[in-house]
């Protein structure tokens, strides 16, 4: 009996210690300008500590569980909420307009925000070079905004896409692998782990490509966005990432 007190004592503290590791950890995340995978890594070599959690205190490795995926949810929201807003920012401000297409009528548009046609409708449908994006751009570094504004450089609304999506990819994917192994998880609970950290980033994303279809009629970006969703599904595939599929199902039907 008496050992068995010491043990069970042993436990109490063991698992005060170790609940207080990882929310110091998890606080570290909160930090502005924070590299997050330095954290993620240092949590990683103590993964066993939360294996011990779950076998013996599964109250609070639900604590510890919520309140990662909660911080992590925060900190996704907000970067691609500002990095999609100065993102656009670099978009050409003159593209194809409904006045550029094919048969449309010679109409003089009202409004404060009214822009005149593109005058040379050959060029607002021409391909170009615009089709990089698809081969060599694929898995180019994504565009970092203040680096660019000092440049006064602009780019097709289907550049800026490929960025936000490609920083979506190589964050999402790095994540779900990180649920899955620091809280041994698969299938559908590890989709169901991913979705708390993700589900309201997503949420902007669609919003705010909803937003640039409804009013756009340049068919060469949309028809190029939607062979990105293709490709990069492909890519969260063969990184063996399977939490994005909805999101991408969600893009090709707005596309």
């Amino acid at each position: 009996v008496d050992v068995k007190d010491v043990i069970e004592k042993l436990k109490i503290k063991a698992v005060a210690k170790i609940r207080e590791f990882f929310l110091q950890k998890i606080n570290q995340f909160k930090k502005p300008l924070t590299n997050y995978q330095i954290p993620q890594n240092a949590i990683l070599k103590f993964k066993f500590y939360f294996q011990f959690l779950q076998s013996v205190n599964r109250e609070v490795a639900k604590e510890v569980r919520e309140e990662y995926t909660d911080t992590m949810s925060k900190i996704m929201f907000s970067y691609f909420k500002s990095y999609t807003g100065r993102l656009m920012k670099l978009q050409f401000e003159e593209s194809a307009t409904r006045e550029d297409l094919l048969g449309a009528e010679e109409t003089t548009a009202k409004g404060f925000f009214f822009k005149p046609s593109l005058k040379n409708k050959t060029t607002v449908f021409s391909v170009g070079c615009r089709d990089d994006v698809l081969t060599s751009q694929l898995e180019a570094p994504i565009i970092i905004p203040h680096a660019q504004q000092k440049s006064d450089h602009k780019y097709p609304f289907e550049m800026l896409f490929r960025s936000a999506q490609y920083a979506l990819v190589d964050n999402a994917c790095r994540e779900y692998l990180f649920l899955s192994e620091l809280f041994m998880v698969d299938g559908q609970n590890a989709q169901d782990l991913f979705n708390v950290v993700f589900s309201k980033t997503m949420q902007i994303l669609i919003k705010h490509t909803d937003a640039y279809i409804q009013d756009s009629y340049d068919s060469i970006a949309v028809f190029l966005c939607i062979h990105l969703v293709q490709r990069y599904q492909l890519l969260c595939h063969k990184r063996c990432v399977p939490g994005l599929d909805k999101y991408w199902e969600t893009l090709n039907g707005i596309l």
